[in-house]
């Protein structure tokens, strides 16, 4: 018997893959919406540590 409420989210970033698994609510409405939240949150926060990244390397080229 499968486990029911079992997600992967996955995303590929610069050639790494990042993956994720979530036991999440067995509720079919519930689990859809919950994943998909789950996948936004994953991007804005790898997009927000890119930005980051780019603004700490514009700030030391300010610096030079």
């Amino acid at each position: 018997e499968k486990p029911v409420g079992i997600v992967y989210i996955a995303i590929k970033y610069k050639n790494k893959n990042i993956v994720k698994k979530f036991n999440l609510f067995p509720k079919r409405d519930l689990h859809r919406e919950i994943a998909s939240n789950v996948a936004l949150n994953m991007l804005r926060l790898l997009l927000f540590k890119w930005f980051l990244q780019k603004r700490l390397v514009l700030i030391k080229q300010l610096e030079l």
